[in-house]
């Protein structure tokens, strides 16, 4: 996190930042998300050009890192001899 606001931070619109990162860490977690809370105080203005260059920046630095958005998941388990019977006749095992 602190990473991606030095990444932003010495970019073209770092001149538009007007204090430090302030971290205020994890906030929130459920089934798909852990929630963490950041500031960066700008320009007036500028809020919103920066924040989502600092969300660009945070997804990249977790895409480095091999961290995965989570988001929820669904697994179907069916018998096999369901899975058989679905199956179209030209893929079936004779029998």
């Amino acid at each position: 996190m602190h990473a991606a606001y030095d990444r932003v931070k010495e970019g073209q619109l770092g001149r538009d930042i007007i204090a430090p990162l302030e971290w205020h860490g994890v906030v929130g977690l459920s089934d798909s998300s852990v929630d963490v809370r950041a500031r960066i105080k700008t320009r007036h203005g500028q809020q919103w050009a920066i924040g989502r260059a600092y969300t660009e920046q945070v997804k990249y630095a977790l895409d480095q890192a091999g961290i995965s958005i989570p988001f929820p998941h669904r697994e179907l388990k069916l018998p096999q001899e369901l899975i058989e019977r679905l199956a179209p006749p030209s893929s079936r095992k004779p029998g």
